[in-house]
């Protein structure tokens, strides 16, 4: 069964790349993220599911569903390690506040 890990969540008013720390890399080789994001000022709103897996040194990420409000409220969306943690990696559409709420999930093997 996958298991509720943690949550994390993150403010950002900047169309740059924004990191989101999620978890230990040394503890989970794999976790599923569930990502909502909301622009305060646009109103844009979208969730994405993103499955991610390590080789220790290497993330492979891939997002297999997404949905907004017919604005999406981020133009990109991805994962890697840094300083031994998991990170997903959002850059958002609008140079105003959005915020951005992770759910993780350890993936059974």
């Amino acid at each position: 069964a996958n298991t509720l890990i943690g949550t994390a969540t993150t403010t950002t008013a900047t169309v740059s790349q924004t990191a989101v720390t999620i978890a230990a890399s040394g503890t989970y080789r794999s976790v599923k993220l569930i990502v909502s994001a909301t622009n305060t000022t646009t109103t844009a709103y979208g969730v994405a599911e993103i499955l991610v897996v390590h080789d220790g040194t290497t993330v492979y990420a891939t997002e297999y569903g997404s949905m907004n409000n017919g604005t999406s409220p981020w133009t990109g969306l991805d994962a890697d390690i840094s300083g031994g943690n998991i990170r997903l990696l959002v850059t958002s559409a609008a140079a105003s506040s959005t915020v951005y709420k992770v759910h993780y999930v350890a993936v059974a093997i």
